[in-house]
């Protein structure tokens, strides 16, 4: 069952529109299979992050950890399933949270097939081919924002416009809820900051 799930992963990279069709209506997706298309979205992305070739690596990993990374990983697939499926309650979507992020699983196979053959041609790659490079990489990313929307459009059963208004939406709404949740994050540091700076002032006094 599950190695049937992971082959679907291909129907869907290649028949979108039938596949995401088939994964709702035919349930030929399982929780199993998703859960290991995100491990292996997060094991490539950091074998891609920490072994790309210098001449192509955008952002110094020395200070990130892989932890970080898992954390940060999980919380935008996360974060991106809860606020599509409220907002899909409110806007007549038919799909539950459950395929929500079974399409959204799904949609990252793009990009799991072409970190590590990515990875291995910035290490072959100089700065006469960062076209290719950037070709490959930039096809991948265009492809599961595809997935993303084809998914969202079956899943919900949606057009296409409004599912690229849903997605559009989606994206915002994270980026509000991550700024929100910066800004209390903020908040409370310098509430607690405050209550130490009281109570050591208190101590000091008596």
């Amino acid at each position: 069952m599950v190695l049937s799930g992971l082959k679907y992963a291909f129907r869907i990279l290649s028949h979108p529109f039938d596949g995401f069709w088939c994964l709702k209506s035919e349930k030929r997706g399982n929780i199993k299979s998703a859960a290991i298309l995100t491990i292996l979205f997060f094991i490539t992305m950091v074998v891609r992050m920490y072994s790309t070739g210098y001449l192509f690596a955008k952002i110094s990993m020395e200070n990130f950890s892989v932890w970080a990374l898992l954390v940060l990983m999980t919380a935008i697939i996360s974060l991106y399933c809860v606020v599509n499926w409220a907002i899909t309650m409110l806007a007549d979507g038919k799909g539950t949270l459950k395929e929500i992020f079974l399409y959204v699983a799904y949609s990252l196979t793009p990009m799991i097939l072409v970190n590590i053959p990515i990875t291995i041609l910035s290490n072959i790659f100089n700065l006469d081919q960062l076209a290719w490079y950037s070709f490959i990489n930039t096809m991948s990313i265009i492809w599961t924002i595809f997935l993303l929307l084809v998914g969202n459009l079956s899943i919900h059963d949606y057009t296409m416009t409004k599912s690229f208004i849903i997605v559009l939406l989606t994206a915002v709404f994270m980026i509000v809820f991550a700024v929100l949740l910066v800004l209390f994050g903020n908040l409370v540091e310098g509430l607690y900051v405050l209550i130490v700076s009281i109570i050591r002032e208190i101590l000091y006094r008596i």
